[in-house]
């Protein structure tokens, strides 16, 4: 489509000129389209105008020459005759009335010619009149659109400046979060990075018989006579960290041949197994049973091996690997009862215990006849 401002071509889907911004509209190539059609047929009625005037002043002229002959017939039918005035006469006569037919032809010619020019032109003003009507309603529905555009247009940038403080002060919370976030990671690697170097100082190492690891390997749990020789008289407070309620006595075991420690926890709800063993001698053995694990919360600097010779213990937590705990029964008394939640025990977070695990090493070296472990001391139990 060509622009009617500057020529200049245009995609027919543009509703503006690329290179003038003019609007781009078809109905408006056809009213110029129709303007200049209806101005060159004026031109050309214009020039037949000046042609039929010269012809109708000639005709004119001549009537003009005939008049001045018939008025020198006169004046020579006096002088010279009656008959060359009647020639003349009579020539001038058909003469004028030859020139009259000839005014009234092009009289009605021209008239015959404004008709038609009249209708045409009528005819042109009404189809101009309905393109131009046409063409402003069209840009009435634009401007109405681009009205209404230009309202969408505020309302959505003054939601957009509503937002705005919203917007920051969420940012700023999120930004908050994270450095806080940040801060309680770094805080826990401290202490991750901490608890290891105190932890992994000492290192513990047990060689278990094969014989024995056969025969527990695939049980939760085992039943031992227990010789205990050093126990608590009443359970820890009630807290964190090892204030945790338990009731613990050490001893030896002819089943395990390794220093032992069991456990009972909740020991406030026990109080008879607790008389049990206030009652009971040290040395003397007790049926127990519970869970077994080899656990290197306290373990011996020296080597732990499965049969040697085992020191009478001097307290209740001695240094050892071998554990039964929690304990189940004791005395042939279950006390499955004391396996719940430990209440008023504020327990050790997840998040500052387990990367301790991860970052802790050991290794099992298995022979014929025994099986190794060693391992770095652990914590948070």
């Amino acid at each position: 489509m060509d622009c009617v401002r500057c020529k200049s071509q245009n995609p027919d889907e543009n509703q503006y000129c690329g290179k003038c911004g003019a609007i781009l509209d078809g109905s408006i190539g056809q009213i110029k389209t129709l303007l200049e059609a209806t101005l060159r047929d004026e031109i050309h009625s214009a020039i037949a105008d000046q042609f039929k005037d010269q012809k109708l002043a000639s005709y004119e002229i001549t009537e003009s020459v005939v008049d001045r002959l018939l008025n020198w017939a006169k004046i020579l039918g006096v002088v010279v005759g009656i008959p060359l005035t009647l020639v003349i006469g009579k020539s001038c006569y058909d003469l004028r009335s030859s020139i009259s037919q000839g005014k009234e032809e092009v009289a009605a010619k021209v008239i015959n010619a404004k008709n038609e020019l009249g209708t045409e032109v009528d005819q042109g003003k009404k189809d101009l009149s309905a393109s131009v009507v046409a063409a402003k309603n069209e840009a009435e529905v634009v401007r109405k659109e681009a009205d209404s555009a230009e309202v969408q247009m505020g309302q959505t940038e003054a939601k957009i400046r509503s937002l705005d403080p919203r917007l920051a002060a969420s940012e700023a919370i999120v930004a908050r979060v994270a450095a806080l976030k940040k801060k309680i990671d770094d805080v826990e690697a401290s202490l991750n990075v901490q608890s290891q170097l105190i932890f992994s100082a000492l290192n513990g190492q047990v060689t278990l018989n094969r014989h024995f690891v056969n025969q527990i390997k695939d049980r939760a749990t085992m039943a031992i006579q227990f010789e205990i020789d050093v126990h608590l008289r009443s359970p820890h407070s009630i807290s964190s960290g090892g204030n945790d309620g338990d009731l613990p006595m050490a001893g030896r075991a002819p089943e395990v041949k390794l220093p032992v420690v069991a456990e009972i926890m909740n020991a406030r709800k026990e109080r008879a197994s607790i008389e049990l063993l206030n009652k009971t001698p040290p040395g003397q053995s007790v049926g127990v049973e519970g869970a077994w694990r080899i656990w290197f919360e306290h373990p011996s600097q020296e080597e732990q091996t499965q049969g040697d010779p085992v020191d009478l213990p001097t307290a209740s937590n001695p240094e050892h690997v071998f554990e039964i705990h929690p304990v189940t029964s004791i005395g042939g008394e279950h006390i499955l009862d004391s396996l719940v939640e430990i209440p008023g025990y504020q327990s050790y977070p997840a998040s500052l215990a387990f990367p301790v695990y991860d970052l802790l090493t050991a290794s099992v070296i298995a022979s014929a006849e025994t099986i190794k472990i060693s391992s770095e001391t652990v914590g948070y139990n």
